[in-house]
């Protein structure tokens, strides 16, 4: 497995693994099935300033949550339909930087001991641009991703070719303007179509 400085001390981060738990309930007190108004009662649950719409669901509450000592965005994702709690979905705020990547690969490994599986995606010059890993409960299913989207350079227009009135020149950009992100996914053992590929 060939992967970037920023990936490989998530992956390989063996050190301060507790006992895995037997199963996962719940995150935060907030379990599958709950509705929209049972989350408000659960300490730190807002509503937030506008909906975040997803595939067959929508986030309607929020709460400021930390991995380790990441701060992220937990939204809570209501099933069209049944108005339910399907899916938990953290984010970070702001930029996710290799530090973040390993505090929260770390975090992750101490409360749930080694991932049940993991996945990862390569650029065609064979560094790492996505790396899944997966861990299974009865009740729960667990997916922290981590993703790079950086690049050496990017130019937007062929450099050789011919200027012209509407045609702006090239243009390079650094690959630290580019973003990393970092989210973690909570949702049933049970909704298979949440799943994805990895750990399937």
């Amino acid at each position: 497995m060939n992967c970037t400085a920023i990936f490989c001390a998530a992956l390989l981060t063996a050190s301060a693994v507790q006992a895995r738990p037997a199963d996962l309930s719940d995150w935060q007190g907030a379990s599958w099935g709950m509705t929209a108004t049972e989350l408000d009662r659960l300490p730190g649950v807002t509503r937030l300033p506008a909906p975040f719409e997803f595939s067959g669901a929508r986030a309607t509450r929020g709460s400021e949550a930390f991995v380790g000592e990441v701060p992220m965005l937990a939204l809570f994702q209501i099933a069209t339909g049944s108005e339910r709690l399907q899916q938990i979905l953290l984010e970070t705020r702001g930029k996710a930087t290799p530090t973040a990547h390993r505090q929260v690969a770390e975090a992750l490994r101490e409360a749930l001991g080694p991932p049940d599986a993991t996945c990862v995606q390569t650029k065609d010059y064979g560094d790492a641009s996505l790396v899944e890993q997966v861990w299974r409960f009865p009740s729960t299913v667990v997916h922290a991703t981590l993703m790079d989207f950086t690049t050496t350079m990017v130019v937007t227009r062929d450099p050789n070719a011919a200027l012209s009135a509407i045609t702006p020149p090239a243009s390079r950009n650094n690959w630290r303007g580019f973003p990393r992100r970092i989210i973690v996914r909570y949702h049933p053992a049970e909704r298979l179509d949440l799943w994805g590929t990895c750990g399937r």
